[in-house]
């Protein structure tokens, strides 16, 4: 693939195959350090807490759409909690620190890297599960100043809707899907975690309610849309709720990637979100 096997004679020195520098066609879809199927970003590491998926509308716009859509859940937090501090500063930023280097510092954040001395905004780039979608991490239960993610979510959609005039624009972000509760991409994970947290969602649903599932995955096939619907049935069969195709009251979005397996419960989703 790519340009690496030219017309020119040239031998490749012991080792150099998969660490040496890729050629611009052939690049674009290889993994960081030459690891990995082509077009996979690498992982960026156990999953998070809690995330929101960002797909942006060409993966070249990634990169954007994810800064974007960091700014609007910080925006959105802020409408809701407006006593919070800025999530994304920190609490003493030196003196004589230059326009650009605070810039730096806040770029090396944003990418998570481990050796900045700047810290880690909440809400930040966890990977790039597949071309032009990014996962962001999202603080977890136990932070009370977060609320769920889906709360966020509903929050920016309902800004951008607004129309307000001194709110910031979507421009890159094509849509942003929250993930409330995460696990390890495995259906037995998945089971446990819906076990878990079903019941709770489902708690005020009135008898009848309908609902059903809008399942995504991407380069990941441990947890099949069959299988999961065949869990999400056994867990709230009990609860006296009617799977509905279309016009489902309540629906169960189930988003499975390489780097988690994570869903959230939402209300008039096909309206709303």
């Amino acid at each position: 693939m790519g340009r690496g096997h030219g017309g020119r004679k040239r031998k490749a020195s012991a080792g150099a195959e998969g660490k040496g520098k890729s050629s611009k066609g052939g690049g674009k879809g290889d993994s960081k350090g030459g690891k990995g199927e082509p077009g996979k970003r690498r992982s960026g590491g156990p999953p998070p807490a809690r995330a929101v998926l960002v797909t942006s509308g060409t993966p070249s716009q990634c990169p954007k759409a994810t800064r974007e859509a960091i700014a609007l859940l910080e925006d959105a937090l802020g409408e809701i909690q407006p006593k919070r501090e800025d999530v994304g500063a920190s609490k003493q930023e030196p003196k004589d620190r230059s326009m650009g280097e605070s810039l730096e510092a806040e770029l090396q954040a944003l990418r998570g890297d481990e050796d900045s001395k700047a810290p880690k905004r909440p809400i930040r780039l966890h990977s790039e599960v597949s071309r032009g979608v990014a996962l962001l991490t999202y603080p977890g239960e136990e932070d009370e100043a977060f609320p769920a993610p889906s709360r966020l979510v509903e929050r920016v959609y309902a800004v951008q809707r607004a129309g307000a005039q001194h709110s910031r624009v979507s421009r890159f972000v094509v849509r942003m899907i929250p993930l409330d509760f995460v696990c390890s991409p495995h259906l037995k994970q998945f089971k446990a975690t819906a076990a878990s947290a079903l019941p709770k969602l489902f708690a005020d649903a009135k008898a009848g309610a309908g609902w059903y599932c809008a399942f995504h995955s991407r380069a990941m096939s441990t947890v099949k849309r069959e299988d999961a619907l065949t869990v999400l049935k056994e867990i709230l069969a009990p609860l006296n709720l009617d799977l509905s195709v279309s016009d489902a009251e309540y629906m169960i979005v189930l988003e499975v990637n390489p780097d988690l397996c994570g869903f959230s419960v939402l209300r008039n989703y096909e309206t709303d979100w």
